[in-house]
């Protein structure tokens, strides 16, 4: 399929608002001294996978903590290297509301709310904090797009529904809150139908 002049210029606002919003995440990522909560994240995820896997360990579901526990692994435990793990998913989160709002509100709606998504003073925030929220979003985004595109894909069927159901559970097993997401997703449907 070969793209249009105005597919391009959607692509080129959406690869701008994506690298603004990286800059304000990135931005001051290390100035504050790391935090009561996220000081408890990072130690709970510097133990071996079992610890993380105690229930009394920790108030949220685990995976969350398993996944910075493979990070910190990787990028260490430095105040930028742990906070930046929050920044992957809040980059994430703007091309997906982009998608979702293509999806529901055509291509001005999309921009406008992956624009709000970009500046939003609470995505910016949680993308540079040491916990969960900016995770639970993004898997909670990638869940509505994926029961969006359930509804509308014959042929895409059992790839929308392993996608709507791993990004689901991903975003369960990272905060309880998601389950008010399903709920969302699923008067949503009740009431689309």
């Amino acid at each position: 399929m070969r793209k249009t002049p105005r597919s391009n210029h959607q692509a080129w606002i959406v690869a701008s608002l994506l690298l603004l919003a990286f800059a304000l995440r990135v931005h001051g990522l290390d100035h504050h001294n790391i935090w009561g909560d996220e000081a408890a994240s990072i130690e709970l995820s510097k133990q071996s996978l079992a610890q993380v896997l105690v229930p009394e360990m920790e108030t949220h579901p685990p995976l969350y903590h398993i996944l910075l526990h493979f990070w910190m692994t990787i990028a260490g435990d430095s105040v930028f290297a742990v906070r930046y793990f929050s920044v992957i998913p809040g980059i994430l989160l703007i091309s997906l509301v982009h998608v979702v709002g293509q999806r529901l509100f055509g291509r001005p709606g999309a921009t406008l709310a992956a624009g709000m998504t970009a500046f939003s003073s609470f995505a910016i925030y949680y993308s540079q904090e040491t916990r969960m929220y900016a995770w639970v979003t993004a898997f909670g985004t990638l869940s509505a797009y994926s029961m969006l595109r359930l509804q509308h894909r014959s042929s895409w069927k059992s790839k929308w529904t392993a996608a709507y159901l791993v990004s689901t559970l991903a975003a369960i097993f990272t905060h309880y809150y998601a389950l008010l997401v399903v709920l969302a997703q699923n008067l949503f449907m009740i009431t689309s139908n």
